[in-house]
């Protein structure tokens, strides 16, 4: 049982800092580690993470977004499974995400908000990673934007393969078929839904309208 405390990883600053980059340096590489030449200059995890993150480093809201949710597969586990990205497997998702569903030990994992850190730069001895357990809508974008991880871990050579892709390819079978599978970020989707709710709309052109 997990007995030590849960500290904040990471400072969302514009230089992504780690409060404690010796906490997810895991050098062993994992059945999922390319071998092959990288498109990352990442020696281990902790690079290859910083990597994909300083990508949203303009879009502060998406940033602490995606910091917020890799944050808990990290100190998942780290503190459970004590392995490196390379070796998740596809049922160590599926256990993450009933730990997202009902975070336990809940007196060291869930707690009020508060800040993560102290004034004086030291974690916050009352900050928990989760105040209770997500739902559905929650949890489903804490998968996405693991997915979209992942993803990018695979596409820069740094991981083989997508350990949440076999999900996405079982609900594809199930369901009709899509000629293209894209998300927008949140940003982009208020972005539209702004533009939209400020547009006027005006028929007065046109002139298909009243012709018998």
């Amino acid at each position: 049982m997990q007995n030590s405390p849960i500290k904040p990883l990471f400072e969302i600053d514009l230089s992504l800092k780690s409060s404690d980059q010796r906490l997810i340096k895991i050098h062993r590489d994992g059945y999922n580690k390319k071998q092959d030449t990288q498109l990352l200059d990442a020696k281990n995890d902790l690079e290859a993470i910083s990597s994909f993150l300083s990508e949203y480093q303009d879009t502060t809201g998406t940033l602490r977004c995606y910091v917020k949710e890799i944050e808990n597969l990290l100190l998942w586990f780290i503190h459970i499974q004590k392995t490196a990205i390379s070796d998740l497997r596809r049922d160590d998702l599926v256990a993450f995400q009933a730990l997202l569903q009902n975070p336990q030990p809940k007196k060291l994992r869930c707690g009020k908000a508060t800040a993560r850190f102290c004034k004086d730069g030291s974690s916050n001895p009352d900050w928990r990673p989760f105040v209770n357990g997500l739902g559905e809508s929650s949890i489903k974008l804490s998968l996405r934007i693991l997915d979209s991880f992942f993803n990018y871990l695979v596409q820069t050579n740094y991981l083989v393969d997508n350990p949440l892709a076999v999900d996405r390819r079982r609900k594809k079978r199930q369901g009709k078929p899509k000629l293209v599978e894209r998300y927008l970020e949140l940003k982009e989707i208020h972005a539209v839904l702004d533009t939209l709710s400020s547009h006027a709309i005006d028929d007065s052109d046109d002139t298909t309208l009243g012709k018998s």
